[in-house]
């Protein structure tokens, strides 16, 4: 066991971190395909012991609701790897690590999802069809670099998608289900 996961059980067993907290991050930091600057985020919150951060980031998995997926994309304590080549009064490079933070982690997993359930319902229905998706982006932090991210994540699982050529108001388009 490394020193992180040494200082997260002993977080734990203080009550410093919850439990929900130390098993989502848990999930985080044994994935060794994690990038390095989510893997130096979620270091530097360890060994400065902000537990608090870590609950409010970690304390549950963003769901996916009637509203979207909501939650926050910049931290209240933003680390250097978030930050990475912007400048102090500007959006950080990367979005919040965290599975309560909308990030470039749990928008792909939400994409994922998606794309599952819609190629499962498309079967269901007979539909022989490329899965299609039609991504919108407005003005707010990281909203046109999630729309790409999901665009091509869509893409790379078999499925066709198309983005707007610039920001628009939520919602963007209207739904025509087939006659």
């Amino acid at each position: 066991m490394d020193s992180s996961q040494k200082k997260i059980k002993i977080a734990v067993e203080k009550k410093q971190l919850s439990e929900s907290s130390y098993e989502n991050l848990k999930e985080f930091i044994e994935n060794k395909e994690m990038p390095s600057w989510i893997v130096e985020s979620i270091d530097f919150l360890i060994n400065n012991s902000h537990w608090e951060e870590l609950n409010d980031r970690f304390h549950r998995t963003l769901a996916f609701g009637t509203g979207g997926m909501r939650g926050r994309t910049i931290g209240k304590l933003i680390t250097d790897a978030e930050m990475g080549n912007a400048q102090k009064n500007e959006t950080p490079a990367y979005a919040a690590v965290g599975s309560n933070t909308l990030n470039e982690i749990t928008v792909l997993r939400a994409t994922k999802a998606l794309f599952l359930y819609v190629k499962q319902w498309m079967a269901e229905q007979e539909i022989l069809e490329q899965p299609r998706l039609v991504v919108a982006h407005d003005v707010r932090h990281f909203s046109k670099k999630f729309c790409d991210l999901v665009a091509f994540a869509w893409v790379d699982l078999g499925g066709y998608a198309m983005t707007y050529d610039g920001p628009r108001s939520t919602p963007p388009i209207e739904f025509h289900g087939q006659k």
